[in-house]
């Protein structure tokens, strides 16, 4: 599977497995993604607001929350809202 984009943070999804035998697709299965929960610990908290600083700051990719391929303010802005919602 590739994944290129998050957009709506999550959805239905099929699994379609397919070799020289033919195909089968899978029940549907729902993901959620936290996108607030920056360090992935399951936890939305103070602890995920430093990880995405200390991203941001060095100018890690992983802090392009608008997955623009730029970080700047505008990653900023838009993971302070996320973060302050939760899950």
């Amino acid at each position: 599977m590739n994944i290129t984009s998050l957009s709506g943070l999550g959805g239905n999804f099929r699994c379609i497995v397919t070799n020289a035998c033919g195909s089968v697709t899978s029940n549907e299965a729902t993901l959620t993604i936290c996108a607030a929960d920056f360090n992935c610990n399951g936890f939305v908290n103070g602890d995920d607001f430093d990880s995405y600083i200390a991203a941001f700051v060095s100018g890690d990719l992983s802090s392009d929350f608008n997955r623009d391929g730029f970080v700047n303010g505008d990653d900023f802005d838009a993971f302070v809202p996320v973060f302050e919602l939760g899950c």
